[in-house]
This record gives structure tokens, sequence and C-alpha cells, in this order.
């Protein structure tokens, strides 16, 4: 996030496949992030990235851009514009069969995968989805509504998981048992498919689950 903050780098009119690739990372630091002014300069920055891309007919740099894109438009509450753009990028990547470009993006790209409905890209979405490693899958009770399948309490002690706080710690801050922690904890990991504090934290970002900063 420090980085993405001071990398500053203007795109230039020749192919620099390293400066691209910073752009790029630039845009997904800028997509973790739940505040607004950061979505808002994700905006910016991958439609000028895009336009780039194009102009240089950059395929690899202008299919992940669509990708990251269409997980913005899904972030700032436009899903079908979200799923429409992904299903362009898909028809595009589909006969190189490209298979890292959606798999890399985590979760929440597995989740938008899910809600491309096209017959022709069937096959091709079914591959990909079955790529994804299982720590990189969102419960399946996660597809609709990301904080559908937790409690409360669950998302309290969740936005804490974030924090340095030990277990001990989050039960007193939350005026709960050590074990209560432990078994709100285990139920988080169930849900979100994962096995550790970290990956926990990890996908709830993904999925726009933790509290704005």
């Amino acid at each position: 996030g420090r980085w993405a903050a001071t990398f500053n780098a203007p795109l230039t009119p020749a192919p620099m496949f390293w400066l691209e690739t910073s752009h790029i990372t630039k845009l997904r630091c800028l997509l973790a992030s739940s505040a607004s002014r950061d979505l808002a300069a994700a905006d910016t920055l991958a439609a000028t990235c895009l336009a780039h891309a194009e102009r240089l007919h950059n395929q690899p740099a202008w299919l992940t851009l669509l990708a990251l894109r269409s997980l913005l438009l899904e972030r700032m509450g436009q899903r079908n514009a979200a799923v429409d753009l992904l299903k362009r990028c898909l028809h595009q990547a589909a006969p190189e069969g490209l298979v890292r470009t959606f798999v890399d993006l985590g979760p929440s790209m597995w989740n938008l995968l899910g809600a491309v409905k096209d017959a022709e890209l069937a096959d091709y979405i079914a591959d990909l989805r079955a790529a994804f490693s299982q720590a990189a899958r969102p419960a399946e009770q996660l597809l609709d509504s990301p904080g559908a399948a937790l409690t409360q309490r669950e998302l309290e002690v969740l936005a804490l998981l974030a924090t340095p706080l030990s277990l001990q710690e989050i039960g007193e801050k939350l005026f709960i048992s050590y074990s209560t922690v432990r078994q709100h904890t285990a139920h988080i990991y169930e849900k979100l498919g994962v096995n550790k504090r970290r990956h926990a934290v990890l996908v709830a970002a993904e999925l726009g689950l933790l509290p704005a900063a």
C-alpha cells in the first residue's frame, strides 16, 4: 500500500513490460483497498492502462487489465457491467486457453466467473474455476452475498483477526472467553474455506468483508 501510494512513473509511448507490470501491480493494490478514494484512483488508472495496452496491441496486458477492471466494477457496485466486461474478456482469452490471467486474481475472480452465463464459454469457465486452489475459493454460500454466511459476531472477530491482537486479547476486547473466540475463529475459517489466520484475512479483504481503515 505504501509503495502504491508513492509509485507515479508515467506510462511511456514504447512497450516497457516491467513498467506495465508495475502499473498493473499498483492497480491490484488499489483494488485491494476498501477506501473509496483508492477505488476511484483504480478506476482512473485502469482506464489509462487499458488505452495504453490497446494502443500498443499488448494483448496479455490488455486482457489482464480487462479482468481487473471487471473486479473493480463489481467492487463499485456495478455487477452487471462487471459480468458483461468479464464475458468480453473471456471470449478473447478462450482461444488462447489462458488460465493464470484469471486464477492469479484470487477468490473475487472465482466468484465473478460463476456469474457469467454463456453457453460458448461454459467449458472454459468450468476449467478456470477448477484451476483455483481450494484456499482461493470462497465458500459457496458467499457467492450471492459475501457477508451472508457470517454472523455479526463472526464479522466482529474477523475484523480483529486482521489486527495484531492475539486471540486472548480479541476475547478481552469483545468481552467473551478465549474458547469462544477460538470457536468463532473455527467457524470463520470453515465458511471462508481456509485454515490459517493470514489466509482468512486475505480472503476477507478480497470479498470486502473487512471494515474500511
